[in-house]
C-alpha cells in the first residue's frame, strides 16, 4: 500500500489554518503570508496547495460544508435508534461547532462585495439545509417533499440564527422556544 499523498494531508491543514486566519484578521486580513505562519510553512506551499483566491474560496467552503456533514454524521451516531431526528434537531439548535460556524460569520461580512463569497455560503447553507431533509426523509418517510423542504428551511434558519443570538447573550430557555418550534413543524409532517 503507497504512502498517503501530500495533497491529502497538506491542504486540510492549510484550510484549517486559513480558517483560523478568517476568524481573526477577517476576510480582508487573511494573507498568505499569515496563512503560512499559521500552518507553519512557507507562503509557496500555500500557493501550491491552495491556488488562487478563488480556489481556496471554493475548498474552504466545501472544508467547512464537509466538517458540517462531519458533525451530523457523529450526531446521528450517537444517538438512539428512534432518536436521530431529535438528536440532530437538539444539536443544530444548541451545540453547532463554534470554529466551523466562526468561519461562516467571518464570510459572512464580505458577501455583499464578493459574489463568490456568497455562493460559498449558498453551497453551505443549501448543504446543511439538504441534510436537515435527508434527515426528516429518514425520520417520516410518507411526508411530502415539499413539506419537508419547508420545515427543513426554517430549522435550519432557526439554527443559524440560534448560534447567532447565543453570541449576544440571549438566555439559555430561549433555546428551549426554538427547539419547540422545530419540533412543532416537524409534527406538521406527520
Amino acid at each position: 500500500m503507497g504512502r498517503p499523498s501530500l495533497a491529502d494531508v497538506r491542504r486540510p491543514q492549510l484550510l484549517d489554518a486559513y480558517a483560523a486566519c478568517l476568524v481573526r484578521y477577517g476576510v480582508a486580513g487573511t494573507t498568505l503570508d499569515r496563512v503560512a505562519k499559521e500552518a507553519g510553512v512557507t507562503r509557496g506551499l500555500v500557493r501550491h496547495y491552495l491556488g488562487n483566491r478563488e480556489e481556496v474560496l471554493r475548498a474552504l467552503g466545501e472544508h467547512v460544508r464537509a466538517g458540517y456533514a462531519e458533525w451530523l454524521e457523529e450526531l446521528v451516531d450517537a444517538s438512539q435508534a428512534g432518536e436521530r431526528l431529535d438528536a440532530v434537531i437538539e444539536g443544530i439548535l444548541s451545540e453547532q461547532p463554534r470554529e466551523l460556524y466562526a468561519v461562516i460569520d467571518a464570510l459572512f461580512d464580505e458577501t455583499p462585495r464578493d459574489p463568490r463569497i456568497a455562493a460559498v455560503l449558498r453551497e453551505i447553507y443549501t448543504g446543511f439545509e439538504h441534510a436537515m431533509e435527508v434527515e426528516l426523509a429518514v425520520a417520516l418517510p410518507g411526508s411530502n417533499p415539499k413539506a419537508r423542504r419547508q420545515v427543513a428551511y426554517a430549522i435550519v434558519c432557526m439554527a443559524f440564527a440560534e448560534t447567532d443570538f447565543d453570541q449576544i447573550g440571549f438566555r439559555l430557555d430561549r433555546r428551549d422556544t426554538a427547539r419547540a418550534v422545530a419540533l412543532t413543524l416537524v409534527d406538521t409532517l406527520r
